[in-house]
C-alpha cells in the first residue's frame, strides 16, 4: 500500500491541533499495546480507550497522519526531556548508566507503533524519515530503546535473543544492563552452535531488524515486563555508526552524522 502520508513533530505544550494529535496517539497506542497487545492497565485508561504513563507530558511525538488520521507514532525523549520526567522510560527497566556518559545528546525512542491496516504501507517509512531528521536537526549522538518480544516466555523467541548475545552484544565499557530490581533472563539462552540463525530472523520483531540493520548494539540480559507481557532488550546506537545505506536513504547524504562522534568521560 503506497499512500501519501503527512508527519507531525509535537513537543510538550504545543497548540490545540497538536493536543489532538496526542489524543489519537493514545488511542492508537491502546489498540496495539492493550487490544492486540494484552497490556494491563488503570480503569482510568480502559475508560478512556488510550494508552499512556508518567513520561508523555515530558515527551516529543512524531505523529504519521493520512485523511487527517494518526497511523503511526513514536515517542521522543532528550537528555532534558529525561531530566523533567525524572529519568529515562528506558531505566525503568535497565541501568544505561555506561551510555550516559556520553558528551551529547541522548534520543530514546518508545512506544512505537503503526495501525495495523498500514502496518504494509510506507507509514512507517514516512515514520523513520522524520526521526533521521530529528536526528540531525537536534545534534543527537546516541539513540536507546528497549524495543519488545511479544510474549514473556524467553523459549518463544530463543533463536532469536541467542542471536542478538553472540552477534550483536555490545562492549562491556558501553552495554546497559538490566537493573537488579527488575525480573530477568539471561540472553545467552542457547550455546552458538545450537542457534538456528533462518529461525532466529523469523522470530525477530520487525523492530529488532531495523535496529541491527542500522549497526545497533545490545545490551546484557532480558527484562520481564509483566505489565505488557513482553521481554525487553535494550538496544543502542551511536548515531555516527548508523548505516551509510540508510543515512543517504533518508537524508541523501551518508556521512550525514559523521560530525556526531563521542567522547566518554
Amino acid at each position: 500500500m503506497n499512500t501519501d502520508f503527512k508527519t507531525h513533530l509535537i513537543a510538550p505544550g504545543d497548540s490545540y491541533t497538536a493536543s489532538l494529535l496526542i489524543e489519537q496517539i493514545h488511542q492508537l497506542r491502546y489498540k496495539v499495546f492493550v487490544e492486540e497487545g494484552g497490556k494491563k492497565l488503570s480503569d482510568e485508561e480502559h475508560y478512556n480507550k488510550m494508552e499512556f504513563n508518567e513520561f508523555d507530558k515530558h515527551a516529543h511525538y512524531i505523529a504519521v497522519t493520512h485523511k487527517d488520521r494518526v497511523v503511526g507514532t513514536y515517542r521522543l525523549m532528550t537528555r532534558k526531556d529525561a531530566k523533567g520526567a525524572g529519568g529515562f522510560y528506558t531505566e525503568t527497566e535497565f541501568n544505561i548508566s555506561n551510555l550516559k556518559r556520553i558528551n551529547g545528546d541522548i534520543l530514546e525512542l518508545s512506544r512505537t507503533c503503526i495501525a495495523a491496516e498500514y502496518r504494509k504501507s510506507s507509514a512507517f517509512s514516512a515514520l523513520w524519515k522524520a526521526v533521521m531528521e530529528y536526528i540531525l536537526d537536534n545534534n543527537i549522538y546516541m539513540l536507546i530503546g528497549m524495543p519488545s518480544f511479544p510474549n514473556s516466555n524467553p523459549t518463544a523467541s530463543c533463536n532469536a535473543i541467542s542471536h542478538i548475545h553472540e552477534n550483536y552484544l555490545g562492549s562491556t565499557r558501553k552495554r546497559p544492563e538490566v537493573r537488579r530490581d527488575v525480573p530477568k533472563y539471561n540472553s545467552d539462552i542457547l550455546p552458538s552452535h545450537m542457534i538456528d540463525t533462518k529461525l532466529a530472523k523469523h522470530e525477530l520483531p520487525p523492530i529488532y531488524k531495523l535496529y541491527l540493520s542500522l549497526g545497533g548494539k545490545a545490551g546484557a540480559g532480558i527484562a520481564l515486563d509483566l505489565e505488557c507481557n513482553t521481554l525487553d532488550v535494550c538496544m543502542f546506537l551511536e548515531t555516527y555508526k548508523m548505516s551509510k545505506d540508510y543515512q543517504k536513504h533518508y537524508l541523501g547524504n551518508s556521512k550525514a552524522f559523521s560530525k556526531f562522534v563521542p567522547v566518554y568521560s
